[in-house]
């Protein structure tokens, strides 16, 4: 919600892959950073073949030097089981390196690299949940494997039936969803 202001979270697109009793994880899926996915991969000694300039995503303030990557689920067909989990319909996730480096040689369209997660302790998001610090929407494979990362969190309302210009007046001014 726009009253987050915190600069990592205002106008965060979370990608929800676990909440019970012992907390919750997830990992902001629009917040793309200057390093490139191809850098990355570099530095690991794993060749990229995908799209030169595909930027790696800041997925939380949590460990950022710790890389994830989601994928849709039907690029995983090929995986040893256990290589990668599907957290929601469509939507699976690895830290599997020899998943990556036949990712990298083959990159399936929407695939995301993300350095780092979110996290809340035992029923902190709860909270802030019920003080309306956060929108809900059911985990969509077409949000997150979008191809505009810059208008996710427009895109993503649209998905509730949500109006940026519905939002409180205090909300920063955004492109309206159509």
């Amino acid at each position: 919600m726009p009253q987050v202001q915190d600069p990592f979270f205002r106008q965060a697109v979370v990608l929800l892959a676990s909440h019970d009793e012992d907390g919750s994880v997830g990992f902001v899926v629009n917040n793309s950073t200057e390093l490139l996915l191809e850098t990355v991969l570099h530095d690991l000694k794993i060749p990229w073949q995908g799209q030169a300039s595909k930027p790696a995503l800041l997925g939380g303030p949590v460990s950022p030097q710790t890389g994830t990557i989601l994928i849709p689920t039907a690029a995983t067909l090929t995986f040893e089981p256990g290589q990668a989990h599907e957290i929601a319909p469509g939507i699976s996730i690895t830290q599997d390196v020899h998943a990556l480096r036949s990712l990298a040689e083959a990159p399936p369209e929407g695939l995301r690299l993300l350095l780092g997660h979110a996290g809340w302790s035992p029923g902190q998001l709860d909270q802030e949940v019920e003080r309306h610090d956060w929108l809900v929407c059911p985990a969509h494979a077409d949000l997150v494997f979008a191809n505009d990362v810059e208008r996710l969190w427009n895109l993503s309302l649209g998905k509730i039936g949500v109006s940026a210009s519905e939002l409180p007046a205090w909300a920063p001014d955004s492109e309206v969803v159509n």
